[in-house]
């Protein structure tokens, strides 16, 4: 009876069971989806021993489900009490995807699926038959909807087929667009293996603002049914590519990936990857490689791995430089657990590179050409070696690599180095042992360091930049401070040297920036035909730009010490002046390229003394000078004024030469690709006990320019009095009366002066005579020739008021005469000679001897 009763109540609980065993099955596979993170919906429509199906099967929200289908059929048999599924049907499933603008693509829902808690096996795939019909899917991309169809049928393993494919689909707009795209997914199982092709193409494709012409990939995969081991390929194809940085023609590029999955996890236990890219041409801003190749390795073991790279090009044109061979390799190690670290190591060497021709024309232009000036020598001979080496050098940089979960650092650690055919060579190296030259840090970024720049052979100046720091951070200013050092800077007779002169660096974040100059700078070199010997600017300057551009000074005024200075026949030592800026700057320019500022120079006095043997004492003074800058840059003027100039040569023991203004001296100069000055003077005087007489009210204009590479200063329209000097006794007449001077011009050249011009009486402006001069500045000595072609001599013109010399010898003089004097000086001697020799020429040119 009990058995019976026991009996009974399990056919009627199992009866029960059976009755509610879809509210049953519902609760576990919906606990089942829930403990992996499913958002789902379904119903059993039918749950036997053998088979369940379920319908409206859905996953995500229910108004817009990630994923959809009207039925599913599961068959399974029983092994023991375990079943084992090994059919599946889907019908008519519908897949909704989505692709952001990163091109990101997202399942919604289905990615919140796991696999369930972690086995002591690793996942693998079932030897199932996966029936799916009437499938489609929906990829929400940027430039609109992509539909795709899905089907397959067979048992994983032995003879399964899968077929996905997208048609050919256009979707016009403007930052995305596609035309004419398609792709298709072909999946295949034998072998208890399941090989796929990935295979998409299109007419062109632009995805925010860049477009790509004639795309195409195909990737291929290869899997064991338990996932042991996989293998994959992509290949990649485009005509061209083209974004607002970055362009590319005739692409192509190739990535293969091969690993040993662990046994308990997909994870690989060892790997290996390859990947090639070429390109017919590649540009990245201004900076373009043709004939690009890309090749890479690596090899891995479990989290581990280490590989190389190397990248080849036909030539390199960027960075303000063109390189025939470049190319760049490296190596690298990684560990992707714990602090999941990355080193490596590369060279970028740029082979038989040059300079571009913007930027040698750049370096041409920034040494100015002033051959006349003391810089000018060695600018040239330094302009001569540097664009030399500009056209041909090799260029190595060494880059080491670290990364970590604190950042990434990359630093040049070792010298990069540049060594041109002519022998020139230019080093960037670490200033101490200890630490890099310049390290780049992220995040931030930054950028640090020490750094110590040579420069020397082919020619080059030796020069040698020492930065002691240098610090750039975002929205801070980049700064740097060191010591410039410039030796055996020579060419010909000229020199520029600095020792430890102090630099000071800082670059503002949003444009603009000054770098500071402290310590002294010596120069020797030519002034025109003469030279400056031992210059010393003790330079304490800041250069600013940003808008514009200006020179300043730090403190005040700038000392200037000169060891020597020849020029114009005269040699001046030991002088020592002060420059000091006007209008807030020695020299500026502003955004417009609009030249100002300017400088003055107080009490300039200096002594010397005249050039050659005899080397007689000489005294240059000038109350104040000052220098204002006018024009634009490449084409400016330097307008000059001195007030009350004067110079002074002590010829001999009773003779000294002076020349004076006593107002000023005018002279702009204008330097461009030459030089030349112009300018005016008035209130002049020259006095030489040599000369017959004293010239006062010296006007006129001048200019100087250079001529045979030697300066020649010329005088135009000028005009002056002339007064005979002081008879040497009292019985003696004065040789002339005041002779006004006009229409003269004269030429200094090579240490002599010619003048022209013509004479009249000061006294009422008569015409008398035209002259011709030459004055030898060094010897003292001259010689002047005067013509008078018709002299008119009648009431309105005696003799004796041309000179007094003439009174009581001849009186009543009328009728024309022609007149020719030869006037010749030579230092003391002239005084005795000079009137006897004018007289006997008045006399043997008169055109009637017996006329009185």
């Amino acid at each position: 009876m009990a058995l019976g009763a026991l009996g009974i109540s399990l056919i009627l609980l199992g009866s029960g069971l059976w009755f509610v065993r879809y509210s049953i099955a519902s609760f576990m596979l919906g606990a089942a989806l829930s403990e992996r993170g499913a958002d789902a919906d379904f119903q059993f429509v039918n749950l036997d021993l053998n088979s369940a199906a379920l319908a409206n099967v859905r996953f995500g929200l229910e108004t817009a489900p990630d994923a959809a289908i009207p039925l599913v059929e599961v068959r399974w048999r029983w092994e023991g009490i375990s079943p084992h599924v090994y059919f599946v049907r889907a019908v008519r499933p519908r897949l909704h995807l989505r692709m952001d603008e990163g091109g990101r693509v997202s399942a919604g829902a289905l990615e919140r699926l796991s696999g369930g808690k972690p086995g002591r096996r690793r996942p693998s795939l079932p030897a199932i038959e996966l029936e799916i019909l009437e499938g489609q899917a929906v990829l929400d991309t940027p430039f609109g909807p992509l539909n795709a169809t899905l089907q397959s049928s067979g048992t994983l393993g032995e003879d399964f087929s899968a077929l996905g494919a997208i048609a050919a689909t256009s979707r016009p707009g403007e930052a995305y667009a596609l035309q004419n795209g398609a792709a298709e997914l072909v999946v295949v199982s034998r072998d208890s293996n399941i090989s796929f092709r990935l295979s998409a193409s299109a007419n062109a494709l632009t995805w925010d603002n860049a477009r790509v012409t004639a795309p195409a990939f195909r990737v291929l995969g290869r899997v064991p049914l338990d996932l042991s081991r996989y293998n994959f390929e992509l290949n990649g194809r485009a005509a061209n590519y083209r974004s607002a940085s970055l362009s590319a023609q005739a692409i192509t590029a190739a990535l293969s990936f091969e690993g040993i999955a662990r046994d308990t996890e997909l994870t690989p236990e060892t790997w290996a990857s390859e990947a090639r890219g070429t390109a017919g041409e590649l540009r990245v801003g201004d900076n373009s490689l043709q004939h690009a190749r890309f090749e890479g390795r690596v090899d891995g073991a479990d989290v581990r791995g280490q590989g190389r790279w190397s990248l080849t090009g036909g030539s390199f044109g960027g960075l303000a430089l063109v390189s025939e061979q470049p190319s760049a390799n490296g190596v690298f190690r990684f560990e992707l657990q714990g602090d999941e670290t990355f080193s490596g190591e590369a060279r970028v060497v740029l082979a038989q590179s040059r300079l571009n021709e913007a930027a040698q024309a750049d370096l041409r232009a920034a040494f100015p050409d002033i051959p006349d000036a003391p810089v000018g020598p060695t600018f040239a001979q330094a302009e001569r070696a540097l664009d030399a080496a500009a056209d041909r050098f090799d260029l190595s940089i060494p880059i080491a690599m670290n990364a970590s979960e604190e950042g990434l650092r990359v630093q040049i650690s070792a010298p990069a180095e540049a060594r041109a055919s002519s022998g020139a060579r230019l080093q960037l190296a670490p200033l101490r042992q200890d630490s890099p030259a310049l390290v780049l840090q992220w995040p931030g970024p930054s950028v640090s360091g020490a750094i110590a720049i040579e420069l020397s052979g082919g020619g080059a100046p030796n020069a040698s930049l020492l930065l002691d720091t240098v610090d750039w951070t975002p929205n801070a200013p980049f700064e740097a401070d060191g010591t410039l050092t410039l030796a055996n800077w020579r060419a010909e007779n000229a020199s520029i040297a600095t020792s430890e002169l102090g630099v000071s660096i800082a670059v503002q974040p949003k444009g603009g920036g000054r770098i500071d100059l402290r310590g002294p700078a010596h120069i020797t070199g030519p002034l025109g035909d003469g030279e400056v010997r031992d210059l010393v600017a003790a330079l304490d300057l800041g250069i600013q730009w940003g808008h514009g551009w200006r020179v300043t000074t730090n403190n005040g005024c700038l000392p200037i010490r000169l060891g020597g200075i020849d020029s114009a026949g005269l040699s001046f030592a030991n002088g020592a002046f002060s420059l000091c800026p006007l209008n807030g700057a020695l020299i500026a320019a502003d955004a417009a390229q609009n030249m100002s500022g300017g400088f003055s120079i107080r009490n300039l006095g200096l002594n010397g003394r005249m050039s050659g043997t005899e080397g007689q004492p000489a005294r240059m003074s000038a109350s104040n000078v000052v220098g204002l800058f006018r024009g634009r840059t490449g084409d400016f003027t330097l307008a000059l004024e001195a007030d009350a100039p004067r110079l002074s040569i002590a010829m001999a023991d009773e003779r000294t030469l002076d020349v004076m203004l006593r107002r000023r001296l005018t002279a702009d100069a204008r330097i461009a690709d030459s030089w030349s000055v112009a300018g005016s003077f008035d209130a002049g005087t020259l006095t030489d006990p040599a000369l017959p007489g004293s010239v006062s009210a010296i006007v006129g204009t001048w200019t100087a320019e250079p001529e045979d590479g030697k300066p020649i200063i010329r005088v135009h329209a000028g005009e002056a009095l002339l007064t005979a000097n002081r008879p040497d006794s009292d019985e003696d007449r004065p040789l002339f009366n005041p002779l006004r001077i006009t229409e003269a011009n004269a030429l200094l050249q090579n240490g002599e002066i010619s003048a022209t011009g013509s004479i009249q009486l000061d006294d009422r402006g008569r015409q008398l005579a035209r002259f011709t001069a030459r004055h030898n500045i060094d010897e003292g000595a001259g010689v002047a020739t005067v013509n008078a072609d018709r002299i008119e001599f009648g009431p309105e013109l005696q003799p004796y008021e041309i000179t007094e010399q003439a009174r009581g010898l001849v009186e009543g003089v009328r009728g024309p005469i022609s007149v020719g004097a030869d006037i010749r000086w030579n230092a003391p001697r002239f005084a005795r000679h000079r009137h006897r020799a004018a007289r006997r020429r008045l006399a043997l040119n008169s055109d009637d001897p017996n006329r009185q």
